[in-house]
């Protein structure tokens, strides 16, 4: 009969015939595994259609290895991912079975919908990052945690959430093009970069002699901002899922390390708060994504022109803007340095529904 060896030990054999043995043979079970095997199923309840969700999501065994394997409905044929489901209601069990016959199962009853909101989904499905982050060096240098933080240094203390560091699934396809999440606003809409590089490169002005020149708002890549816009959004009829938000012209310090926060006001010169369709990243938006002086690896493009004033040259008088060229810097607002790639920024809203899973190859697809 089979025997069961549950720990190391030396097991003697022999082949007997009338009384007398035959043949022998001893064998040295120096490794027994009895671990029991663990699976996890760490998907969400409601699920957006083409959602590529891993199945199981984790498992590990002792050192006899095993085999995974995923139901549908108590159907035995395996499953890999929740991308191959339609709309419906499924019960999903994964069991691991180890070499020595140990499991363990989970089971999860799941929805998938045609869509689901977009700014609840992404705080049910990033777990949230509770350590301070290092703005005083990139994300990469500081060691942070990538992914999704919060913080209430924002102009009303309400919440902002926001992604920081290298992150994989932040990417949203609207009105035919990818873009990354930057953050969720603290008043729930949704803040985007976009991702493509065809709204071409500029300075901020061609003039750096008047204070005027080094705001936004008055400025010469502006005009190619939104002649972008109108072109890419408003002419393919998508301007009504964008919301006009708060965008930050203020000049707050030429000093990187002063003043990062998501607060805006009226600075010294008069200017600061603008109220907008479409603008550009700013200063503070670079750190918090994981961004510093130094190059660094982060989700955001690595050249920008921002829409942050840094104040007036000593050297030369000139007013200057924040652009980033790997890391963070700033110029003269006319200077060839500060001609980087214009990046739009836009807000949709809080209301936006998706489906998909928020990768480049998978990204979430506005409804």
């Amino acid at each position: 009969s089979p025997i069961t060896v549950d720990k190391p030990t030396v097991i003697l054999a022999r082949v007997v015939d009338n009384e007398k043995i035959v043949s022998s043979s001893s064998f040295n079970i120096s490794k027994v595994d009895t671990t029991t095997p663990t699976i996890d199923l760490d998907i969400p309840t409601i699920i957006p259609v083409d959602s590529d969700y891993s199945l199981p999501t984790s498992y590990t065994f002792g050192i006899g290895g095993g085999n995974v394997s995923c139901t549908l409905n108590n159907i035995s044929t395996d499953i890999k991912t929740t991308r191959s489901l339609d709309v419906g209601t499924y019960t999903i069990e994964c069991t691991a079975t180890s070499s020595s016959g140990l499991s363990d199962s989970v089971r999860k009853e799941v929805e998938i919908v045609d869509s689901v909101n977009l700014a609840s989904y992404i705080l049910e499905t990033n777990k949230l990052i509770t350590s301070s982050p290092t703005l005083t060096k990139s994300a990469q240098a500081a060691n942070d945690p990538i992914g999704l933080y919060a913080t209430t240094l924002t102009s009303d203390g309400n919440n902002t959430y926001y992604f920081r560091g290298n992150v994989k699934n932040n990417y949203v396809s609207f009105a035919g093009k990818l873009w990354r999440i930057l953050r969720i606003n603290e008043d729930g809409t949704i803040r985007l970069y976009y991702d493509g590089k065809d709204a071409g490169s500029s300075y901020l002005n061609p003039d750096a002699s008047n204070v005027k020149n080094m705001y936004y708002e008055f400025s010469y890549v502006k005009t190619l901002v939104d002649s972008w816009y109108d072109t890419n959004i408003v002419d393919k009829g998508f301007d009504d899922k964008v919301v006009e938000g708060t965008f930050c012209q203020q000049f707050k310090s030429n000093d990187v390390n002063t003043n990062v926060d998501y607060t805006c006001t009226t600075d010294s010169n008069g200017y600061g708060i603008l109220n907008l369709k479409v603008g550009l990243i700013t200063r503070d938006d670079f750190i918090f994504a994981g961004g510093h002086t130094a190059s660094s690896t982060l989700f955001l493009d690595n050249q920008n022109i921002t829409m942050s004033p840094a104040g007036v040259s000593s050297y030369d008088g000139y007013y200057r803007c924040w652009y980033t060229a790997g890391g963070l810097g700033n110029d003269s607002v006319k200077s060839a340095y500060s001609k980087r790639q214009i990046h739009p920024v836009i807000n949709i809203k809080s209301d936006t529904l998706v489906n998909g899973y928020g990768t480049s190859s998978n990204p979430y697809v506005v409804q």
